[in-house]
């Protein structure tokens, strides 16, 4: 499934209930400059979500009276299907987010889970995307260098991230 701010949303409620603007800042956290989601996006999602059934409020934030957000049963089986689901063709940015997810709200065995699928997939694409030798280098061969290249980082970053435990691990 494709990376919607939707998806991300009910992950990171996937752990905890909070407001819209709680769940903004954890998603501002997770992820920085490199996906950034203004309350103004958030709020609308959210309510799109509930709408669909995944989300439901479970009272009200005492700061400033927003409902607080709690997945459904059905919307925790979507976002847990979600954070399975990375298809064959994905990028290194999504598999970025994906594996930022699982370090900040997913259980241990759904980490491990996605940082196993990530890899495998990585170490396909790497074995896929070889360099043409010749005294001849066309720009399809430069693209696949760089694949290339990308792919070696990212398995080794993937297989140094596996086992590793999280803050949040600590807690469980």
């Amino acid at each position: 499934m494709a990376v919607t701010l939707g998806d991300l949303l009910l992950v990171l409620l996937g752990d905890v209930s909070a407001s819209a603007h709680q769940v903004q800042q954890r998603h501002a956290a997770t992820f920085g400059s490199l996906y950034p989601a203004e309350i103004t996006r958030v709020m609308p999602v959210l309510r799109r979500q509930a709408a669909f059934g995944y989300i439901r409020p479970g009272g009200t934030a005492a700061r400033n009276n927003q409902p607080v957000w709690q997945l459904t049963e059905t919307g925790r089986h979507r976002q847990h299907a979600w954070q399975l689901d990375i298809r064959p063709g994905a990028d290194s940015h999504e598999l970025l987010i994906r594996v930022l997810l699982a370090v900040e709200a997913a259980d241990r065995g759904t980490y491990e889970a996605v940082i196993d699928t990530c890899l495998a997939m990585v170490e396909q694409r790497r074995n896929q995307s070889r360099l043409r030798r010749g005294p001849m280098l066309a720009t399809a061969d430069v693209r696949a260098e760089f694949a290339r290249v990308e792919s070696a980082a990212l398995v080794e970053w993937l297989r140094k991230l596996r086992g590793r435990y999280r803050r949040r691990d600590q807690a469980a």
